[in-house]
């Protein structure tokens, strides 16, 4: 007998009967953030170049809606060339501006940069204090975001606004596949 013709639907059940818990995801308050699968290889592969120093980018797209409300679309990044790097830091140069506004009127001129990217090689996903100070100075759009990948351990997270602070966005979207954060 083939199990799944004996399956009864998922209409049959009985709430009473099922174990309580959380859905991992909950719709509420978050920005719903959306990187496309080439875009999130392309920023692996720039974080995979260097494991003993952080590495930076803006990430190019533009803010939507549908019905559910604001969400984020990625479909673009920019590597943070002549970035200064000095192990677990990270700082945009005059130079790597110059190169990321040439990069976006000349292959970008509809989209916008819509937050970073950078690296915490083998230090976690978190904002430091000088990320922090990067994202409020230079990022502070309502609907910028910081993404961050250890490409050590292979943990990413984003992170977006939410009441005036930037805080870790508890889910995101990789293509149709989702990515539930949870920071330690």
């Amino acid at each position: 007998m083939n199990p799944a013709a004996s399956a009864a639907p998922t209409a049959r059940l009985d709430p009473a009967a099922l174990e309580a818990g959380d859905f991992p995801v909950v719709d509420g308050p978050d920005y719903r953030i959306h990187l496309t699968p080439a875009t999130h290889e392309k920023i692996l592969g720039h974080a995979r170049e260097s494991l003993k120093a952080e590495v930076c980018g803006v990430l190019v797209g533009r803010a939507r809606r549908d019905r559910q409300g604001p969400f984020l679309e990625i479909v673009e990044s920019i590597r943070g060339e002549h970035a200064a790097s000095q192990g677990a830091q990270v700082t945009f140069t005059h130079e790597t501006w110059a190169h990321i506004n040439r990069e976006m009127d000349t292959r970008f001129p509809r989209l916008k940069i819509v937050g970073w990217y950078h690296t915490h090689p083998g230090f976690g996903i978190f904002l430091s204090q000088f990320d922090t100070f990067i994202q409020h100075s230079t990022f502070a759009g309502p609907t910028q975001v910081a993404y961050v990948v250890d490409p050590i351990s292979a943990e990413e997270g984003f992170f977006a606004w939410r009441d005036g602070k930037i805080e870790p966005s508890r889910a995101y979207w990789i293509g149709n596949r989702i990515q539930v954060f949870e920071p330690r």
